[in-house]
């Protein structure tokens, strides 16, 4: 499974946006149901997935100057 931060006790004082427990928990069942070898449980994990395989990846391109 992959997720961000999650809105708990743990990250209770930490500033950055957070995913909302029971959102993990709804996209983890979702996943599991449908048979999913991977889980991406918040919207963070998700467009950090995308990010990673993009072709060329968008952490290895330049920074446009």
């Amino acid at each position: 499974m992959h997720v961000s931060f999650v809105d708990a006790d743990l990250t209770r004082g930490m500033d950055m946006p957070k995913s909302a427990p029971h959102v993990v928990v709804d996209r983890t069942f979702d996943a599991l149901e449908a048979g999913a070898e991977e889980v991406l449980a918040d919207d963070m994990a998700s467009q950090i997935k995308a990010g990673l395989t993009e072709d060329p990846s968008i952490y290895l391109v330049p920074p446009r100057v």
